[in-house]
């Protein structure tokens, strides 16, 4: 793989070639891919949510969850509709995380949670969880994994630097083009559009 920079108007241009033939440039916040349907211009911020959300929700459906035990238990006091809630969902609530205790009138004890999840938000995402529940009815444990993926997504998003390197923004579009979804976001956001001969043409005639 090579890699050059271009200085141009609009800023430096970073080039990927393999075998001589150009593969990718990288420009700011913007990614442009050549793929079998055309020239693909991506919003790199967007790919990564779609790459990290696909790797976080591969490793809860092989059952690879991790959880991050808490240094001191989060006692929270539940109303009794939650309550009921929580005591039907704890199983589910296990196998994607957590570890919750019964202390008894509607009290509980979070022990540890997903790991991923930011700190000190245990109770507004156990909530969110909990709403889930109570509008989807019975919902899946897929369902429950979905939500909570998403919450992780977002939290480790914030987490990380916005800018990356071109190499990171190299390897961030191979990975965005080998998932089978990579058109649009988990909350359904545009990630990327094709320039194809044909819309050349439409512009260009």
């Amino acid at each position: 793989m090579e890699q050059a920079v271009i200085h141009s108007p609009l800023g430096p241009l970073t080039l990927f070639a393999e075998d001589d033939h150009l593969t990718a440039l990288v420009y700011g916040d913007y990614g442009v891919a050549l793929q079998p349907e055309g020239i693909a211009v991506v919003s790199l911020s967007r790919a990564r949510e779609r790459v990290l959300y696909e790797q976080y929700m591969t490793s809860f459906k092989n059952g690879h969850v991790v959880s991050s035990r808490l240094l001191f238990p989060a006692l929270l006091e539940l109303s009794h509709e939650d309550a009921s809630l929580l005591r039907e969902y704890r199983q589910d609530l296990t196998e994607i995380g957590f570890d919750i205790s019964d202390m008894g009138q509607n009290a509980i004890g979070i022990n540890a949670v997903p790991e991923g999840l930011p700190a000190g938000g245990e109770e507004e995402i156990l909530h969110d969880l909990l709403r889930e529940c109570e509008q989807t009815g019975r919902s899946s444990r897929e369902v429950l994994s979905n939500k909570l993926v998403r919450t992780i997504t977002t939290a480790r998003l914030r987490s990380l630097p916005r800018q990356m390197t071109p190499a990171q923004a190299k390897q961030l579009l191979d990975q965005l083009f080998a998932l089978p979804e990579y058109r649009v976001t988990p909350s359904g956001r545009q990630i990327l559009f094709f320039l194809t001969p044909r819309e050349l043409a439409k512009h260009l005639p």
